[in-house]
């Protein structure tokens, strides 16, 4: 049986990394995801005669190193969102980079209650979102969407050495002698020296000596509506996170994204829905009352004008399990032959990595 250096569960942007990085050392390196795509959750699909756009909202969070890094590894176009990105609630709204400030006076005041002036210290030297921000900073995504990171992912995997096993989950982890045992639920079997997982990794069992640790995952379903519109927004957005909507948590104008009919004006908007709470509306089987639910918040709201014309709308579930944070603590304290990575916010989930990827690559 083949045996490898350092095998990857997802293959998420920050595992290839990751995965790269060891590539350009010399390990001989594995990757493995169950899904039938490279990128983890950011990857794009064919919606209509639209073209390839990403699957659900999502916002990266601001630091100049990450962008600086992810433009430079994977080639990327990154352009700064316009208007900023903001929460509402009713007629309240706030930036998102002020509310990192609110963030920061929390936290600082928690530590300086506490005396703890080392964590304060601490927490306002090296974490990313610590901050004051009185001008708020330049949020930026990908020209392209999801669509720009996945194609740079497939493109740096197709450059490398990696070998990628795609539509392969990984169920159990048995610690060997030496190294690692994967075994997936279709039977198959991979070893390796050191295995790095993520928090979305569908594993469900890990045998370590004598200790056995069962993984029962938290499952979220990401649901989202592509709404196509003929027409132009009357008031400008780039990304909003919605507070006091039963059924709508997040929009996004992902127009910018379209590679096709861009001359045509459509406006796409890309809107994610609580799946649990459909069924108030009546739209938990028809697709139709919810794409309705949300013109006419767009409409209320003031994004379209009354009566708009649908061009197309899809409904896009995207299921997500996650380790708890008590069990990913559990597998990180076992040995450094296997770790959980930090992947749930992006641009911090690069930052906190960038140490170890410099320190790699001297």
């Amino acid at each position: 049986m083949e045996k490898f250096d350092q095998a990857y569960i997802g293959t998420g942007p920050i595992s290839v990394v990751d995965a790269c990085i060891a590539d350009e050392a010399g390990k001989h390196v594995l990757m493995i995801d169950e899904k039938d795509q490279l990128g983890g959750a950011w990857v794009s699909i064919n919606i209509g005669d639209f073209g390839s756009l990403e699957i659900g909202c999502h916002i990266w969070s601001y630091n100049k190193k990450a962008y600086d890094f992810l433009e430079k590894f994977f080639d990327l176009h990154l352009i700064e969102l316009t208007p900023q990105p903001y929460f509402v609630k009713g007629k309240t709204r706030l930036i998102y980079d002020h509310k990192n400030g609110i963030t920061t006076l929390k936290n600082s005041f928690k530590y300086l209650t506490k005396l703890d002036f080392k964590q304060l210290g601490g927490y306002l030297r090296h974490h990313p979102a610590a901050r004051f921000p009185l001008i708020p900073k330049k949020y930026l995504y990908p020209k392209g969407g999801a669509r720009d990171l996945q194609n740079a992912v497939k493109n740096k995997v197709a450059e490398s050495n990696i070998t990628a096993a795609m539509q392969t989950q990984i169920t159990t982890l048995n610690k060997l002698d030496s190294g690692w045992e994967l075994i997936s639920a279709e039977g198959k079997s991979y070893k390796s020296d050191c295995i790095t997982l993520t928090a979305t990794s569908a594993v469900q069992e890990i045998n370590y000596k004598e200790q056995r640790i069962q993984l029962t995952h938290n499952k979220i379903n990401y649901t989202h509506f592509h709404v196509v519109v003929k027409g132009e927004l009357l008031k400008p957005c780039s990304y909003i996170r919605i507070l006091d909507d039963q059924i709508i948590h997040r929009i996004s104008d992902i127009t910018y994204q379209l590679e096709s009919k861009v001359d045509e004006g459509y406006t796409v908007m890309l809107v994610g829905v609580f799946d649990a709470e459909l069924s108030k509306i009546g739209g938990e089987e028809d697709d139709a009352v919810v794409t309705h639910y949300i013109v006419d918040y767009l409409v209320g709201k003031g994004f379209l004008a009354p009566e708009p014309t649908i061009a197309f709308a899809q409904k896009n579930k995207f299921e997500t399990t996650y380790i708890p944070t008590e069990k990913i603590a559990t597998i990180n304290a076992l040995d450094d032959s296997i770790q959980v990575m930090a992947t749930t916010d992006f641009i911090y989930g690069i930052y906190f990595k960038l140490k170890d990827w410099e320190f790699a690559k001297a």
